[in-house]
């Protein structure tokens, strides 16, 4: 799969690289499916990301999700520290 094909890029940081999709099915307007791709990415990132999630009307379908997020690790810490995240 594509998710897994960005699993294997190699990088020079201590952590991996990973994709995170927001797609919509069904929609008859471009303002409708945009609205819920965009739905539909925000819950694959709070989700941990590295996934897709694919929005078909009432139904969700989520791909992948194998990493663990090292953002919302990050924004918790900084919520929790009541500190900036730059």
């Amino acid at each position: 799969s594509v998710l897994d094909d960005v699993r294997k890029i190699d990088t020079k940081v201590d952590f991996p690289v990973s994709l995170s999709i927001g797609m919509a099915l069904g929609m008859k307007s471009l303002k409708s499916a945009k609205e819920l791709a965009e739905a539909a990415l925000e819950l694959a990132l709070g989700r941990g990301g590295d996934q897709a999630v694919v929005k078909n009307g009432d139904r969700t379908h989520y791909y992948g999700g194998k990493l663990q997020s090292l953002e919302k690790n990050i924004k918790f810490a900084g919520i929790t520290n009541g500190m900036p995240i730059s």
